[in-house]
């Protein structure tokens, strides 16, 4: 049982042994960085993986509204505004950013039921990358 505020998190053992191994070898600098415990080290990592996709950042301030058979609409929280990205003849298209690339769109490709959707229609979508359009 981890300790009161703690939860644990189980992984493959061979995944553990090079992340171990890792954070034996790079001990010091990790010091220097104010990493000092194993822990710290994982959860440090973890937090980079999440950053690096925007994960944290776009969950909190990005949420799905309502999908509509031509569209989705999003709130933004840090805009305080709905936001529509449609989808039509092939192509998406975010209505604030007047942009076919930015995190309203990006963020749309990661809501399951829009997935689904878009699939459906001829899309591929393969962890929140469009893979394929329909013609």
């Amino acid at each position: 049982m981890p300790r009161e505020g703690y939860k644990s998190v189980a992984i493959k053992e061979s995944d553990f042994k090079q992340f171990q191994e890792y954070y034996k070898e790079h001990k010091e600098m990790l010091r220097k960085q104010g990493i000092t415990t194993f822990a710290g080290f994982v959860t440090m990592v973890l937090y980079e993986g999440f950053d690096e996709k925007n994960w944290l950042t776009e969950s909190r301030q990005l949420t799905h509204f309502n999908v509509y058979e031509d569209h989705v609409t999003l709130f933004d929280k840090k805009l305080d505004h709905l936001v529509d990205v449609y989808f039509r003849n092939g192509k998406v298209f975010c209505t604030f950013d007047e942009a076919e690339d930015c995190d309203h769109v990006r963020f749309v490709f990661t809501i399951p039921k829009v997935v689904d959707m878009l699939t459906e229609r001829g899309w591929r979508i393969v962890e929140g990358k469009v893979l394929k359009r329909p013609s």
